[in-house]
């Protein structure tokens, strides 16, 4: 409230004003508002007074990534998608493509097999976050390689037993493989 006084005019009689007027819409931030006090003279005097706007609500996320699952390399790792393009989220200030998302473990990071947390974090221009998390799961999807100790071509007479070579199996993610018969 503002209180004014003149030392010819009645304090009823003094009219107050204020630029931006009151009911303006304000950005989040800092702003000058000047305040103005006239007599019944005409006589004025002003004040500026710093009015702050605080945003400090967090963005609201509406659709987080769903769970992914990839294949493995020769290498039994899977690398991992840019999954922030599938977030969905909107903000009371900040405009929707100025809302900045980040993926942990980042694009392109290498993950052992087995299922792995995804973290999504949304931030608005005021620094306010909100996240939300998914699973990727790593699978191996290449079979072993099988080889005979005694090439590939195998003969054997009627009514004779066949004996069949020794096989080994590798697999670039569980490494050699006994053969069973």
């Amino acid at each position: 409230e503002i209180a004014a006084e003149d030392d010819c005019s009645e304090s009823s009689a003094l009219t107050v004003s204020q630029q931006p007027s009151a009911g303006t819409v304000m950005a989040a931030g800092i702003h000058d508002i000047v305040v103005t006090v006239r007599d019944t003279s005409g006589n004025t005097a002003e004040c500026t007074v710093k009015f702050t706007v605080m945003e400090n609500v967090r963005p609201v996320i509406t659709q987080c990534a769903t769970s992914q699952e990839l294949w493995a390399d020769e290498t039994c790792m899977g690398t991992l998608p840019d999954l922030t393009g599938t977030i969905v989220a909107q903000d009371n200030c900040t405009a929707v493509p100025q809302l900045t998302i980040v993926q942990s473990p980042a694009a392109g990071a290498k993950l052992a097999l087995g299922t792995h947390t995804v973290e999504f974090t949304v931030s608005d221009a005021a620094g306010n976050s909100a996240s939300c998390t998914t699973s990727v799961s790593v699978q191996d999807k290449t079979g072993p390689v099988i080889s005979f100790t005694a090439g590939d071509a195998l003969q054997a007479q009627c009514s004779l037993p066949l004996t069949l070579p020794i096989a080994t199996a590798v697999d670039a993610c569980d490494g050699n493989i006994a053969a069973t018969a």
